[in-house]
């Protein structure tokens, strides 16, 4: 595969919630804050923080579908040209009726029927659908922006998501799919930023978590080992803060996870591909359990 491949600021926000209500009511209100305020309370995350999470998931989803979509064909066509080159004469000396199916299926790709000529009308239809969801992103973050500025998200983490998205919006504008994967996947870094302001069901480790993971498996199929390998410290950094805010959940689990993303730290530190595949994948699917796991726990815990 080629290259292509907060302490929180709670007086400032509090102060700036008590300019919204009405004069006559201002001392009273910024009165019964107070205790809020020492106890370190957070607000409950608004609504549109799950919406833009959701899009930004769904984004992530379309954009990996689409590149293994390009990319594993080429996959099998290597291989299975590699494990027949030796019965190559084999081949030639077959049925008239191979012979005309191969015609047939060079004719049908010039006629735009081949195999790799399928998948592009469907990339391209994946398009509007992604761009449709990057919009739906620019608009919750809308609502949720001051929310979150209220709540003590610091400047540079709200000019390193604007950052992110730019580069998303504009990759996604362009068709770009591996650049457009790897802007989506770098939003979880910043929306950790945002988790941290927020009382929500997930710890913003959670998300540092996924992102490593997420951008180390990109970075791998690029080929670009180095940079995949220097992802691995702050992931099982991230992993190890991680493990115990989800202490009461499945101890199982727990375990699951953490040898995966031991597996897959050794794959990319051997540089091999398919492990790296198989393993991210492994541990994708055991922080997806995990994420319900401590939703569930969530719940109960408010009811």
């Amino acid at each position: 595969m080629n290259k292509n491949k907060v302490l929180s600021l709670f007086l400032s926000a509090f102060l700036i919630l008590g300019l919204l209500f009405l004069p006559a009511c201002s001392q009273k209100e910024s009165k019964a804050q107070k205790p809020k305020e020492s106890s370190g309370q957070k607000p409950e995350a608004p609504p549109e923080t799950e919406k833009l999470l959701k899009d930004l998931d769904k984004i992530i989803q379309e954009l990996d579908k689409m590149i293994k979509a390009q990319i594993m064909p080429s996959f099998q066509q290597a291989e299975a040209e590699s494990s027949s080159a030796s019965s190559s004469q084999k081949q030639k000396e077959g049925s008239s009726k191979e012979g005309k199916q191969k015609e047939e299926s060079a004719s049908s790709s010039k006629q735009g029927g081949g195999k790799k000529q399928e998948s592009a009308p469907s990339s391209k239809n994946a398009w509007p659908s992604i761009n449709q969801g990057v919009k739906s992103i620019h608009q919750n973050w809308n609502q949720l922006e001051p929310e979150a500025v209220r709540a003590g998200l610091p400047v540079s983490s709200r000019e390193h998501w604007e950052k992110t998205l730019s580069s998303l919006t504009m990759a996604a504008s362009k068709q770009n799919a591996e650049e457009s994967l790897m802007a989506a996947i770098s939003l979880y870094q910043p929306f950790a930023d945002i988790a941290q302001v927020f009382a929500m069901t997930l710890p913003p480790d959670f998300f540092r978590v996924k992102y490593e993971v997420m951008a180390a498996m990109l970075e791998s199929a690029r080929q670009d080992w180095e940079k995949a390998a220097l992802r691995l410290p702050r992931m099982q950094e991230n992993w190890e803060s991680l493990k115990v805010q989800a202490k009461d959940a499945d101890p199982r689990l727990i375990s699951c996870c953490e040898f995966a993303l031991r597996d897959l730290e050794e794959a990319i530190k051997n540089q091999e591909m398919e492990l790296v595949l198989i393993k991210g994948e492994i541990s994708l699917d055991n922080l997806k359990k995990l994420e319900e796991k401590l939703k569930k726990a969530m719940t109960r815990g408010k009811s």
